[in-house]
């Protein structure tokens, strides 16, 4: 039995860590670090997205704040603040998602101002509630750990990215 249970443990192993060190060292969300071998395709899931922005890109200031804030020009921000500025907005988000990710950037020490566009819709709603109608809320991003970063690069929605990203290169779409 422990035989096969460790020739179990050697399938798996063989079979994910490959897996694991692809998503890591291509890293299409740029959760691990800034891209500097290919051209980034952002991703329109910014509840994936933007986490990981948070914790790899360079920026004294960060705008969060719904779809409201995505016309907030973070070059015009640099300008009038002399700021390096990050806008890390989420479409339809929630007062908790928003401070999830300013939390997450208060733990990166690299902010040191925040533009918070604040709907006062969201005052109202559930103190914990996420959206998670589309795709299940991304724990594991805002929280980095060896546990969660493993959940993050075994995480099938990378895939599906890659996908988008090949076709990018390849058709301009």
């Amino acid at each position: 039995m422990k035989k096969l249970f460790l020739k179990a443990l050697l399938l798996i192993s063989i079979s994910i860590l490959p897996l694991i060190v692809f998503n890591y060292l291509v890293d299409p969300l740029q959760c691990f670090r800034k891209t500097s071998w290919y051209k980034p395709l952002y991703d329109p899931n910014e509840r994936v997205q933007s986490p990981c922005l948070v914790r790899t890109h360079d920026y004294d200031t960060l705008i969060i704040g719904t779809s409201h804030v995505e016309n907030f020009d973070p070059v015009y921000v640099d300008e009038v603040f002399d700021t390096k500025t990050l806008r890390a907005a989420m479409a339809a988000s929630t007062l908790y998602e928003q401070n999830k990710l300013m939390n997450l950037a208060f733990e990166t020490g690299k902010v040191k101002n925040i533009i918070w566009g604040l709907d006062t819709n969201i005052l109202f709603d559930e103190q914990d509630r996420v959206r998670d109608d589309i795709v299940p809320f991304p724990y594991h991003i805002y929280k980095p750990s060896i546990y969660n970063n493993l959940l993050f690069l075994l995480d099938p929605y990378q895939y599906k990215h890659y996908v988008k990203m090949l076709v990018h290169k390849f058709t301009g779409v």
